[in-house]
């Protein structure tokens, strides 16, 4: 049996369908409009961390190459232990500082080995030294001259004594030649 339909059920059938549409469209635009929106920020945001990863990473890569090559520059082929005493005299000359001994630890010589790095090549070999100034300021001055010098060295031990006028300074310190 087939009942017609009157104009009630049809503004019923038809507001049904309107209200739903409209349903269907605030939902829309409430709930998947703003998460698709946040969906495409992410993504943005994503594709930008990783064009800027990437670009450290090539400029760490750069800066690495930079420093290995400056440091192999300051480490000599040879210990050359008189060319070291010369540019050591050399710095306390100008800096007004008296070297009262200066010799190596653990028997350092040019004929001797040293602590050696099997992985680099590059041995090291350990000085003490003993100097005197008159003032902190040219220590400093005189250390300071010493660590931007033409070899790479590093201070391991500093010890100072502040006598009436003078300062004296007792360094430990170490350099480093590729064998």
């Amino acid at each position: 049996m087939r009942k017609a339909l009157n104009k009630k059920h049809i503004f019923v059938l038809v507001g049904s369908l309107i209200v739903l549409g409209l349903v269907y469209l605030l939902g829309y635009q409430l709930m998947v409009k703003p998460q698709k929106s946040e969906a495409d920020s992410l993504h943005s945001q994503v594709s930008m961390f990783e064009k800027q990863v990437t670009a450290s990473n090539g400029e760490m890569e750069e800066d690495v190459a930079e420093d290995f090559t400056t440091i192999t520059q300051l480490i000599p082929n040879h210990l050359a232990m008189d060319s070291l005493l010369r540019e050591i005299q050399k710095l306390a000359n100008s800096n007004d500082i008296r070297i009262d001994y200066i010799g190596a630890m653990n028997g350092n010589t040019e004929d001797t080995d040293v602590t050696e790095e099997e992985t680099t090549g590059v041995e090291e070999a350990t000085y003490t030294m003993e100097v005197t100034g008159e003032s902190v300021e040219k220590v400093n001055q005189f250390l300071d001259a010493l660590l931007e010098g033409e070899r790479l060295i590093t201070i391991e031990t500093l010890n100072l004594n502040q006598d009436g006028d003078s300062l004296f300074a007792s360094i430990s310190f170490s350099t480093y030649y590729a064998e």
